[in-house]
């Protein structure tokens, strides 16, 4: 009879250290994922930081880019006017004050 109590109790004992390790185990798990969690959390963060600052790269070198066009389009037809001046300009003042003088 003291065997089968003293196996029971050993039993017993064995059992304890294995829920205590189990829990152990439990807990250290958890502490990972807690961990992992906030690593990935930091990684989404920083990468879709990394993604806004490319976009507003992106959006200011087209908008450089436009400006870049609409100035060269600009100067364009500043030429184009200067040299449409430059041709006729004379003629158009002879003209208004031929028709502004009635002559």
């Amino acid at each position: 009879m003291e065997e089968v109590i003293r196996r029971l109790i050993e039993y017993d004992e064995k059992g304890q250290q294995l829920v205590r390790e189990a829990l152990d185990q439990r807990r250290e798990v958890m502490s990972r994922m807690g961990d992992y969690k906030q690593e990935m959390a930091n990684l989404y963060r920083d990468h879709l930081a990394r993604h806004m600052e490319d976009c507003r790269r992106e959006a200011q070198a087209e908008k450089e880019e436009q400006f870049v066009e609409a100035r060269r389009r600009y100067d364009l037809q500043m030429e184009h006017l200067r040299q449409t001046y430059q041709e006729n300009g004379e003629r158009w003042i002879r003209e208004i004050v031929s028709r502004c003088i009635g002559g």
